[in-house]
């Protein structure tokens, strides 16, 4: 745990460049302390003391996206997730891949502030996997690991599936699903299920956890 001055240096530094990377402030801290300093310790200690230096931190690559979701629809997946620190430069732009079997067989190139694809004309019968990664001016970010998705298929009238059939994420949490009002005539979630009653559109809301802003997709059902 990071002693108050330390917090209190990070916070700094964070405040004057607020899209910097967690490993960024870290590092400029380590990388800033005064060395040799102390007497009479190990050959194991790193020896260093906090020295508060204000100047700004150098400018890096975006950091790895995070909380993506993915759900699939009759030859079609849908990839989200939350954008990542920019490193202390703006994001220009961020690629989301679609591989298959290690294949990339899609890309697509979206602007700031976008935050979801759609990958359409996609084979049902196949699990596909999503890889997104930031960029700046300064260059290539992190990209995420692979995320699988469900095996893609038409989702008809009648169907009752597991929700991981339709909707994955790339943690180790557990999606909540929220079926908006609107939509409870179409498709409705009972227990770990999703049960389509109609064709229309299915709406619904994904969270990690009860609090999360929820990444709301409008899935299609045919009959």
């Amino acid at each position: 745990m990071a002693s108050p001055l330390v917090a209190g240096y990070a916070a700094l530094l964070a405040q004057q460049q607020p899209g910097l990377c967690a490993d960024q402030i870290s590092n400029a801290i380590v990388e800033r302390a005064s060395t040799g300093v102390l007497t009479g310790v190990g050959p194991t200690t790193a020896n260093k003391l906090l020295f508060i230096d204000p100047a700004l931190v150098a400018l890096g690559v975006p950091g790895q996206p995070s909380h993506v979701v993915t759900t699939i629809e009759n030859n079609s997946v849908v990839a989200s997730w939350d954008a990542p620190c920019d490193g202390g430069s703006p994001i220009t732009k961020t690629t989301v891949s679609l591989l298959r079997s290690g294949k990339v067989l899609a890309r697509k190139t979206v602007l700031p502030g976008t935050t979801a694809v759609r990958f359409s004309n996609v084979k049902n019968g196949y699990k596909y996997q999503v890889v997104v990664k930031a960029e700046n001016a300064i260059g290539l970010g992190v990209a995420t690991h692979r995320v699988t998705t469900a095996t893609v298929r038409s989702l008809r009238v009648g169907l009752n599936v597991p929700l991981t059939a339709v909707a994955t994420f790339g943690g180790d949490l557990k999606l909540i699903w929220n079926v908006s009002s609107a939509s409870r005539s179409i498709c409705r979630v009972v227990g770990g299920n999703i049960r389509i009653l109609r064709a229309g559109t299915c709406k619904v809301g994904l969270r990690t956890y009860a609090d999360a802003v929820p990444v709301l997709r409008s899935i299609r059902v045919t009959r």
